[in-house]
């Protein structure tokens, strides 16, 4: 490997060495100024590069290079206490909101519906790839260098207030659910290891993830009245008082 530079994503410290310029620029928010005392090293080959190319040969090798290391700190995430989800976190206030739904289904649309009328009060911490954080000072959402085709992400962190599923509807509506019913939709939306004690972590995550954070269904169209639907429900406050006023 050519360079070595540190990085701080979700409250850790990692150490990564690459040989393509696209892994800096990508963690570039991310990039700590000196050496920390301590991190954990992200061990791969040009093998496990060549290995994303054969699998995603649409990717250029240091595209390929990143994604190899995304997939390095996932497998190592669940025994800190993480798990990377397949979603697109914003926070209104101090709260953090996750909406997650397979890709294609809305849910970056739905997201920058918030910012289109709700305004600066929302920030899109994450679009694709955040991670979260279950232990047992709560349950914290962070952004992470992955956030999607957009490139969405904030390096910021917040109490995450609830995770909403999206379904496409010509209806409006939104409910409480118990998660255990859409289990299998929501493994789905995690990142599943493939060592069996990382992969037996995240299910004891998730299953602690879903005890500590409210799950709603959210069924709707892409409209304004589905940010409206979303955001009461969600925050609790009064959708026509908080709208951006239109200039």
């Amino acid at each position: 490997m050519g360079q070595t530079f540190f990085a701080g994503i979700a409250d850790i410290n990692w150490k990564i060495e690459h040989e393509y310029p696209d892994v800096r620029e990508s963690m570039s928010d991310y990039i700590l100024a000196g050496e920390p005392e301590t991190a954990e090293e992200i061990v791969f080959t040009q093998e496990d590069v060549q290995s994303v190319m054969e699998q995603f040969p649409q990717f250029e090798v240091g595209y390929a290079e990143s994604d190899c290391i995304y997939q390095k700190i996932a497998e190592m995430l669940p025994m800190r206490s993480c798990l990377l989800m397949h979603g697109a976190v914003i926070t209104y206030g101090e709260s953090a909101y996750m909406f997650t739904a397979p890709s294609g289904t809305g849910k970056s649309t739905h997201i920058s519906l918030w910012r289109k009328y709700l305004g600066e009060k929302v920030e899109i911490v994450n679009g694709d790839k955040p991670i979260v954080r279950v232990d047992k000072s709560g349950v914290t959402v962070y952004g992470t260098p992955w956030g999607g085709k957009e490139k969405w992400q904030k390096n910021r962190s917040a109490p995450l207030a609830a995770i909403c599923l999206i379904h496409r509807s010509k209806e409006n509506k939104i409910t409480r659910i118990c998660p255990g019913e859409y289990l299998s939709e929501l493994m789905q939306q995690a990142y599943l290891p493939q060592k069996e004690e990382e992969a037996a972590k995240t299910l004891e995550l998730l299953d602690e993830l879903m005890a500590e954070v409210p799950f709603y269904l959210l069924e709707c169209d892409m409209s304004e009245g589905a940010v409206q639907c979303s955001f009461e429900k969600l925050t609790g406050f009064i959708y026509t008082e908080r709208r951006k006023v239109e200039k």
